[in-house]
């Protein structure tokens, strides 16, 4: 394997030209392509891909050619207004770069992989977590059999299914107090989408319910602050539902930035004190939203970043540890991948870095989640044959490597970094990989 640091470059396809310094492939030397406007050498791009659970093989974008645009979540017209983001063009392709050089040699090789499977199907671990012990849950969502929340106290070796829970498809899983789990999704037999807050001897509380009054949308996830602060969006509109605290009614609002724009929540974190997000408007670049107002008690929840408002596409999934965020997406221009890292109060376009991680794959492939704990950062995927993928930079995002597992046939959905140097995969099948420190 080659250690070499990626080149920082972000690519957008060629539209018609709108100004007079824009070019077509025509106009270029026989040696050059058009990217971003401009004649460039043909190795000038970033090749990215886009997470998608509900098929194997939406979103998987093919570095050797181009396969047309990767399929909407939903319809246009459930993802808001276009957003105008005026004349700033933010940072140009060859702005954004990180440290070139390889990676410290004095760092250990991490311990292997020990990969397991819940039991739940051909569903999708698509939301994990991790408490003390060696506890694990597990929740199984993403395809038509992935049902239920599964539970291992030995770091995988042995899984079983919660009781009371079989029936669930889920969608999200959050912390709640006194040692207990938020748990988002919907049940077979019924309609609406739910929150429930089962606690730590199984009983079950429900949190929220989509209805007439707030919105009946399908939800995504769900983040509940330490005051009591509370937010469900949908999975494929700009509906949010949100709450002041806890055991107040929760409102309904589609306009919830600053800027008072629509936009499509993708994923929504916390960190007990704030909630922080990401997403697109329609046909408009990717945001990242980050807190604002007083403890987003009330609307705008939220401020709207764009890190790259030339760009056309989402971010899908975001992670956040204490002063830093990193998010991953899709780039619809050319089919590909944004990975994206910068300070958690960034508002400054130019403040986040786009990272190419496109010369570590052959043919077709997406990215699906991200996961980051102090130096140690991480994003996972699939290849169009379904061979996980997973990158990892354990010097800050300087530098990235292949870490996926050695006998890894299937893909990975999501991930989560312990302080201790624990790593948890979800993936397809609804298998499971630790690799422990």
């Amino acid at each position: 394997m080659k250690w070499v640091a990626p080149l920082l470059a972000w690519a957008l396809g060629c539209s018609p030209a709108i100004e007079a310094d824009r070019c077509f492939e025509a106009q270029c030397d026989p040696s050059e392509r058009c990217v971003a406007g401009r004649c460039r050498p043909p190795d000038t791009r970033l090749d990215r891909g886009l997470p998608d659970q509900a098929s194997p093989d939406a979103g998987l974008h093919d570095a050797a050619a181009d396969r047309g645009p990767v399929a909407d979540r939903g319809p246009v017209a459930d993802r808001g207004p276009v957003v105008d983001q005026g004349p700033d063009e933010g940072p140009q392709p060859e702005d954004l770069g990180v440290d070139q050089g390889e990676p410290d040699a004095a760092q250990p090789a991490p311990p292997p992989w020990v990969v397991g499977e819940t039991g739940c199907g051909q569903g999708i671990v698509v939301a994990l977590r991790v408490s003390g012990g060696g506890t694990i849950h597990a929740g199984c969502g993403g395809s038509p059999d992935g049902l239920g929340l599964w539970r291992t106290d030995d770091w995988g070796a042995q899984w079983a299914p919660v009781e009371g829970l079989g029936q669930w498809r889920i969608t999200d899983l959050d912390a709640a107090p006194e040692g207990g789990l938020f748990i988002t999704g919907s049940t077979t037999g019924r309609t609406n989408d739910r929150v429930i807050q089962v606690a730590a001897d199984g009983e079950q509380t429900l949190i929220y319910e989509a209805s007439n009054q707030v919105g009946l949308f399908q939800t995504r996830h769900f983040a509940r602050l330490a005051s009591g602060v509370a937010l469900a969006h949908s999975d494929s509109g700009a509906d949010v539902a949100h709450r002041p605290s806890d055991g107040a009614p929760f409102a309904g609002y589609v306009r919830w930035t600053t800027d008072n724009q629509g936009y499509q929540m993708q994923a929504l974190v916390d960190d007990g004190r704030a909630m922080y997000a990401v997403g697109s408007g329609a046909g408009a670049p990717p945001v990242i939203f980050l807190p604002a107002g007083d403890g987003q008690e009330t609307p705008p929840l939220f401020q709207a970043v764009h890190p790259l408002p030339q760009a056309l596409g989402e971010l899908v999934d975001l992670a956040v540890d204490g002063a830093r965020l990193l998010a991953v997406g899709v780039n619809r221009a050319d089919n590909g991948v944004f990975v994206l890292m910068g300070p958690a109060d960034a508002v400054d376009a130019e403040a986040w870095t786009a990272v190419d991680l496109s010369d570590r794959v052959q043919g077709r492939w997406r990215l699906d989640g991200a996961c980051i704990q102090g130096e140690n950062l991480m994003v996972v995927g699939s290849r169009a044959d379904l061979e996980g993928l997973v990158f990892e930079s354990r010097d800050g995002g300087r530098t990235w490597v292949d870490a996926a597992p050695d006998d890894d046939t299937r893909g990975w959905a999501h991930c989560l970094l312990l302080e201790d140097g624990t790593a948890v995969l979800g993936g397809r099948i609804g298998r499971v990989a630790v690799r422990r420190p």
